[in-house]
């Protein structure tokens, strides 16, 4: 008799639980997802030398990883009349040309960084009245293999 009691209590309890959760395991995530995350990619926040509070410093991260062989973007901020990208060699003078003239740099870092090593890469951003803000940044390429 307790093992008939027994087999109809465990019976009970496991309908108890497939009906309990009736939903799938992917509708369990996708609702989870949907409550904490937007599935909408938001869009960059744009910084502007024209901002209250702008501050030359903070025009870029301090340092910056890409892979080998991968387009690679960096923004510079809106506002500015002219741009330039240059990278500073180890006696503190610039490489010329500038590498890029953009506000935004785009990139393959094949030939214009070492490989896992570290880049001094400095944004001159200048404005209609010819003042100059400048950042400077690290660039390391790490090799995929």
């Amino acid at each position: 008799m307790k093992k008939v009691l027994r087999f109809v209590l465990m019976i009970s309890i496991i309908t108890l639980f497939i009906t309990a959760c009736s939903n799938s395991y992917n509708e369990m995530i996708d609702g989870f997802n949907g409550k904490y995350f937007s599935l909408t990619p938001t869009p960059p926040i744009e910084k502007s030398i024209n901002d209250s509070g702008f501050n030359q410093e903070t025009m870029l991260e301090v340092r910056y990883t890409f892979i080998e062989g991968y387009e690679s973007t960096l923004p510079a901020p809106l506002g500015g009349a002219s741009y330039s990208w240059k990278k500073m060699k180890h006696d503190g003078t610039f490489e010329e040309p500038a590498l890029c003239e953009e506000r935004i740099f785009t990139f393959v870092p094949e030939e214009s960084f070492e490989i896992n090593a570290e880049t001094k890469l400095v944004l001159t951003v200048t404005n209609e009245a010819g003042t100059e803000y400048i950042d400077t940044t690290i660039i390391v390429i790490l090799n995929r293999e």
